[in-house]
């Protein structure tokens, strides 16, 4: 494999490993560039534009500030005979700075007129007492990020003369030195003009940097130096969480640009190399235009007038043209959608189609008014309103940018830095999925409780006060209950299903009317997933999952501590939830695992509120 290159997931090219974030690979660590370097020689996009999208998203990306731009699925590459064919994503590796585990001597840009690329090789060349150090070179583990978002390395030359008596005419790079002083605490000095060390034990208070950093990259990749207009810049280990959050628009593909047939000459058209050479040129009688067009024909093996058909029909908006999507001006309005089309029957389904659903609910209804099961399980039961399985769904996942949640702003930065862009990266992935929802009456009654509503009130007064949860969410107790429903259903299924748990996610459907889950896998190859899921959301299948994970939520290892918790995890956004009973991976949940609190399924023995099972077991 060529040394010049690190393999990652496409998905994570839109998440973990998007444009501004940290990633580690191995012994590397590295920084994807913005959007506006994810181009070929002639300037050209990389990337295969995505044909069929659905116009609803299209109408909320307009919202976001994105007009009328084309999704392109991020560059990848093949192996083709122990080769990598195709492009790739320019990354920077950062820090730039290594520290040797051995002896503490700081190194920068070590790996610069090296023979080999590999910072795994890298050994420490400091010599003392006529010996070479030899040690392991390791990326140091602090990084200072700034409110607006910006993200550079340490200032260490600077820091190591922070000292009043430190020698401030020292420009000293090659001679730092990590070291801890009798007392443990974590010091920075400088070899060459032996000043005083520096104490780093409060490197990570806010004001450390005040008055002494004054300019900082944007960006890695940008060499150019800004003056800080805002806050002062903070120190912030690599791997903290909110050095980068990645903003992903995703939507369903639902009916009717679902039950599009994606082979039809439109959409192959679409997609091909040559599309935007006729589509941007003004002029359908040009000498390129007739050229472009009989090579398209060509390569489709059609005649060039059914090629001008289809350019005709895609200048009028094809495949979304005549859908009146105006009305989407949020995020929930997108899943109200997804909602309605999840709950509708659709008739004639062909082969084609790319959301297909199988509907349980009334053989639900019928399974639980046949089997000889306990009255308070059977109660349990009926909690559930729908039961849906969808075999086959189609899911875009739209990279808008990122924020690095720094004091109080958290200000969005685009893919391109702001720069204008006519593109964004997007991915399209397939799958299958459980959906369920709850019996609507009996949830109105019980979030009526206004125990129920003040517990809530406690976690949406830190939200509003937080960065963590950037989707249009509000902490009442039906949110709280669907979500935690959620994860305890996607944790008993990682012991079922046959999948990681990883790579089961989720999507909550959630207003003041409606109520919905739905779990479901999806990976980027277009045979989709094996079926394992789908499965349980027969109603035998789905009643053992759904009673045990009930069950499950009324136990956590670390209890009664985390059940009698007031405040856990991100700014607090949890209540009776930790990674013994109800955290997921970070893929796994968009809401970063906040706003979950099992009290809200199983209840609260202290003050007496009702949670929705045992207020629904307690029913007549």
């Amino acid at each position: 494999m060529d040394k010049n290159t690190i393999t990652v997931g496409q998905t994570k090219t839109i998440g973990m490993c998007s444009v501004g974030a940290i990633c580690r690979a191995g012994s590397e660590c590295f920084v994807p560039c913005d959007i506006s370097f994810w181009k070929d020689k002639a300037g050209k996009p990389l990337g295969k534009p995505i044909s069929i999208v659905r116009e609803h998203l299209k109408i909320w990306l307009k919202h976001k500030g994105f007009q009328d731009v084309e999704l392109l699925t991020p560059p990848t590459l093949t192996h083709v005979k122990n080769k990598l064919l195709g492009n790739k994503i320019p990354v920077v590796r950062f820090p730039s700075w290594m520290v040797c585990q051995k002896c503490g001597r700081l190194h920068y840009l070590p790996w610069m007129g090296k023979k080999s690329n590999s910072v795994e090789e890298l050994k420490c060349d400091t010599t003392r007492a006529k010996k070479i150090c030899n040690g392991k070179l390791e990326f140091v583990t602090w990084v200072l990020v700034s409110g607006d978002g910006w993200l550079d390395d340490l200032p260490w030359a600077n820091m190591a003369h922070y000292d009043e008596a430190a020698n401030k005419n020292c420009r000293s790079k090659d001679q730092l030195t990590l070291t801890r002083d009798p007392h443990g605490r974590l010091t920075l000095k400088c070899d060459a003009c032996q000043s005083q060390p520096l104490n780093l034990s409060g490197l990570r208070n806010k004001d450390f940097f005040t008055n002494r950093v004054q300019t900082m990259r944007s960006q890695p990749w940008l060499l150019e130096r800004k003056n800080l207009e805002n806050d002062p810049p903070v120190a912030m280990p690599l791997t903290d969480a909110r050095i980068h959050f990645a903003d992903i628009a995703s939507a369903l593909d639902i009916p009717p640009e679902s039950r599009i047939n994606e082979h039809d000459i439109r959409a192959k058209i679409r997609q091909h190399d040559d599309y935007q050479i006729i589509k941007d040129l003004k002029n359908n009688n040009s000498r390129t235009v007739k050229r472009t067009l009989k090579k398209i024909a060509r390569h489709f093996q059609t005649s060039k007038d059914e090629v001008k058909k289809a350019l005709a029909d895609l200048n009028e908006g094809w495949p979304n043209y005549g859908i009146q999507a105006d009305t989407v001006k949020s995020e929930n309005e997108m899943l109200e959608a997804e909602y309605k089309a999840i709950c509708t029957e659709y008739k004639n389904i062909q082969q084609h189609e790319r959301f297909i659903t199988e509907h349980q609910t009334a053989q639900w209804k019928d399974y639980l008014e046949s089997e000889d099961i306990p009255e308070k399980t059977i109660k349990t039961g009926k909690a559930i309103e729908k039961l849906i399985i969808i075999n086959r769904l189609r899911e875009i996942q739209v990279f808008c940018g990122f924020t690095r949640q720094v004091g109080t702003r958290g200000n969005l930065i685009g893919p391109a830095l702001g720069k204008k862009t006519d593109w964004l990266p997007a991915c399209e992935l397939y799958g299958e999925g459980i959906f369920f929802s709850l019996d609507e009456k009996k949830v109105s009654q019980w979030e009526s409780d206004p125990l129920c509503r003040d517990r809530a009130k406690t976690i949406q007064k830190r939200l509003k006060t937080s960065g963590f949860v950037r989707n249009q969410v509000k902490a009442t107790p039906r949110f709280i209950l669907l979500h935690t429903i959620a994860h305890q259903i996607i944790r008993k299924l990682e012991f079922t299903s046959g999948y990681p748990v990883s790579s089961i996610k989720e999507k909550i459907f959630c207003s003041e009317t409606i109520n919905g889950i739905l779990i479901y896998v999806a990976v980027p190859n277009k045979m989709g997933s094996l079926g394992g899921l789908s499965e349980h959301g027969k109603p035998d299948s789905f009643f053992k999952l759904w009673i045990k994970a009930m069950a499950k939520a009324d136990h956590c290892t670390y209890d009664p501590i985390c059940a009698e918790h007031e405040g856990q995890g991100p700014d607090q956004l949890n209540r009776a939830a930790c990674h013994g009973c109800s955290l997921l991976p970070e893929v796994s949940c968009i809401y970063n695992n906040c706003l979950l609190d099992r009290q809200f399924i199983i209840g609260n023995g202290v003050n007496h509120m009702k949670g929705f099972i045992s207020f629904i077991q307690n029913q007549p």
